[in-house]
């Protein structure tokens, strides 16, 4: 049985497991093939680069095609409040999701995993005001802090106090986060580091990559070379 806290990579053949449950909540990401994961109400299928959260205790059954490879990462259940069902992944989070897999030693697993789980209980956006410094940032993500205060109608420092109440962390670390995704997205693209630093409004190079380096700990061009 996968414990808490472990990471499982499965190949093979196709094959169908019965179903059954597990106290541990998982998150089950397909790398190659498809899984179908039945938990008696509905039916997921599981195709590459696509992600289910399964929540602890599931009832659920397992039918992988031929030549599958998926990953496995169990969590406690108290860890993620979250429903089972399909998982909304960025970009930011698939990487972190691989990251894990090929963690050399368990404390970088470790600090790899709290920073994923961060973002699997990211709170949504559910009120007029956050929903516009996310359409903002989404559109715009150069826009500064101060536009953004401006935006709601509040001063930068009331804006500050605000979000890191409503959403749980500071805006700085938010924002970068969504930068670095988007980056992610156009570096997959094909777009070249100095062309992705410049659409997101950084006024050199140098900056953009050191700031993905923050958040991602290795460099645009690490990051290239690993996909």
């Amino acid at each position: 049985m996968l414990q808490s806290g472990q990471v499982l990579l499965r190949s093979g053949h196709a094959s169908v497991v019965p179903m059954h449950s597990h106290r541990e909540a998982q998150l089950v990401v397909s790398l190659r093939g498809t899984a179908t994961i039945g938990t008696g109400d509905q039916d997921w299928a599981v195709t590459p680069r696509s992600m289910l959260w399964l929540a602890g205790d599931t009832p659920h059954r397992v039918h992988t095609t031929a030549d599958h490879q998926w990953l496995v990462l169990s969590f406690p259940p108290e860890l993620v409040a979250r429903a089972t069902g399909s998982v909304e992944a960025s970009g930011f989070v698939h990487d972190l999701v691989e990251r894990v897999g090929r963690a050399p030693d368990p404390e970088r697993r470790a600090r790899l995993t709290a920073v994923l789980i961060d973002e699997l209980v990211e709170p949504v956006p559910v009120n007029a005001r956050l929903r516009r410094v996310t359409e903002l940032v989404t559109l715009h993500p150069a826009t500064s802090v101060a536009a953004l205060a401006r935006a709601v109608g509040m001063s930068e420092r009331t804006f500050r106090r605000w979000f890191r109440a409503d959403v749980g962390t500071s805006f700085t670390r938010w924002h970068q986060q969504r930068v670095v995704d988007r980056a992610i997205e156009q570096l997959d693209r094909g777009d070249s580091v100095k062309c992705v630093a410049a659409d997101l409004g950084y006024m050199s190079t140098s900056a953009f990559i050191a700031m993905f380096k923050r958040v991602m700990n290795v460099s645009p061009q690490r990051y290239l070379r690993s996909r």
